[in-house]
């Protein structure tokens, strides 16, 4: 009886669940914060169909006591390092202290933090846009103590179709043109310092060095070999790297996904093959360039075939 009485439970749980699907009150708050969720994705590799599935979950959908009050959407408590402002409410115990924010977003930037703590590590190990293993991950770990979370997330991720939102985040990531990509990356240092990439060449995974940042710091944080980094992004041991540098997780092509690239002014060979993911061998030779030379600015190169003889400048042995 014990054992019906459970499965009966559960049924009834996810049933609940199910008819969330036309809840518009849910939509509302979806369309409201996706914006949010998808940020904090590309800044921290959290999926954005997690964030607002547990915001949903936490907040019932922006109208819980500590929504409205405090603008707190996941429930975060007050621990004793928390410097800033609380409101009380009973939970586990009564009259427990729980985190207030100015905004909403604050709750969702700070919602990041917490998922940052070791007891989290291994959910970072996960694909990004894998909801399942996330929601499953986060209940293994021990977030909530409801024995259907993980059901529950992901019955709310399907209902409202959320992990198209990931991959809206993933793809967000994509170059938008070559004349960009630099600036784009370097003035996003504050909002995407860990955040990873699908890059525009065949969907070549990258990151972006920052200020500070070595090879090794790279290969700690991404967990890849170092020798790997260094191989894959045709450094030495001693390599500086320049901040807003692109560095592949990944072999590079030995060729563009663009027919041609136009040298711009500051471009080097170098830096032209880390934008477009191709070797710098393969560049040089695709276009008949004297390794170590560095064409003009307006220069054509060639980056699916190799450039024909008779357009080709001395070599360029200038």
């Amino acid at each position: 009886m014990k054992g019906f009485l459970s499965f009966f439970l559960v049924a009834v749980s996810l049933l609940g669940l199910r008819g969330q699907n036309t809840s518009q009150a849910y939509r509302d708050y979806i369309e409201k914060y996706k914006d949010i969720a998808v940020r904090q994705m590309r800044s921290e590799r959290i999926p954005a169909s997690i964030i607002l599935a547990q915001g949903l979950l936490e907040s019932a959908a922006g109208t819980s006591f500590l929504a409205v009050e405090a603008n707190n959407h996941f429930g975060i408590k007050c621990t004793s390092d928390w410097t800033g402002k609380s409101v009380r409410k009973d939970d586990d115990r009564r009259n427990e202290c729980f985190r207030k924010y100015e905004q909403v977003e604050d709750s969702y930037r700070d919602h990041s933090a917490f998922l940052k703590r070791d007891r989290y590590a291994s959910l970072y190990s996960l694909d990004p846009t894998d909801y399942q293993a996330w929601a499953k991950g986060l209940k293994a770990a021990g977030y909530a103590t409801d024995p259907l979370y993980a059901e529950k997330l992901i019955r709310l991720i399907e209902n409202y179709s959320l992990h198209e939102l990931d991959l809206q985040g993933a793809e967000q990531g994509l170059v938008a043109s070559a004349d960009t990509a630099r600036a784009g990356a370097v003035s996003s240092f504050s909002a995407d310092r860990d955040a990873m990439y699908r890059h525009a060449n065949k969907g070549m995974l990258y990151v972006v060095a920052f200020p500070g940042d070595t090879p090794w710091d790279i290969a700690q944080r991404f967990d890849v070999p170092l020798k790997k980094i260094l191989d894959y992004n045709e450094l030495r041991y001693d390599s500086q790297l320049i901040p807003g540098q692109y560095l592949f997780l990944v072999k590079k092509k030995t060729s563009g996904a663009e027919p041609f690239y136009t040298v711009a002014q500051g471009d080097t060979m170098y830096s032209i093959a880390q934008k477009l993911g191709m070797t710098v061998e393969s560049l040089y030779a695709k276009n008949r360039i004297k390794a170590g030379v560095q064409p003009p600015v307006g220069t054509k190169l060639y980056l699916k075939r190799t450039i024909p003889r008779r357009l080709a400048v001395n070599d360029y042995n200038i």
